[in-house]
């Protein structure tokens, strides 16, 4: 939301925290596949209003696009009433969607990045959430991570190899010996 750096202001006068959740959805290509993206704009619409009655009335929720959004928790105290919105998240996705064209099972994915105690700025609260995203997404979805430092650091050396690698082949400086 375009009023995150208030947010942060009031959270920093109270000496209270700010929590940024970055909900993906999985399966909802899926949804689109199988039954159209008219089925998936109504899925996004029930989405949208699930997320709205599963987090507190002064939080925030905004589609960034796609399937993601973003929820923000705004003056909270520990991260555990972060985990508690998300597992609210979760449970309202346990129902399935109904669509004009039939019905749509949809879960998600959720990353949690807490200011100022994961980043002290906006992008880089974003990423990390997005990085706990991805996170979750790869320990199975349907499921919510905090952001951790060890995975951020194990996905950059990962992307450095990657990068290292790609470089290598491009100076052909691999030789084949057998």
């Amino acid at each position: 939301p375009r009023n995150l750096p208030t947010m942060v202001e009031r959270a920093d006068k109270a000496h209270a925290k700010v929590a940024v959740l970055f909900v993906d959805l999985d399966g909802f290509k899926r949804v689109n596949d199988t039954f159209g993206h008219g089925a998936g704009d109504e899925v996004l619409q029930h989405v949208a209003k699930r997320l709205k009655v599963a987090v507190r009335p002064h939080d925030h929720v905004v589609r960034l696009g796609g399937d993601e959004f973003v929820v923000v928790l705004e003056l909270i105290r520990e991260a555990s009433e972060a985990e508690h919105v998300a597992d609210r998240i979760l449970h309202a996705f346990h129902a399935p969607f109904s669509t004009s064209k039939g019905t749509a099972s949809v879960g998600t994915s959720i990353g949690i990045s807490l200011y100022p105690v994961d980043a002290k700025d906006m992008e880089t609260l974003y990423q990390h959430a997005d990085l706990a995203m991805y996170q979750a997404k790869t320990s199975g979805k349907n499921r919510y991570h905090l952001f951790n430092p060890a995975f951020h650091e194990t996905m950059r050396q990962r992307t450095r190899r990657e990068k290292e690698l790609r470089a290598a082949i491009a100076e052909n400086q691999f030789v084949m010996h057998y």
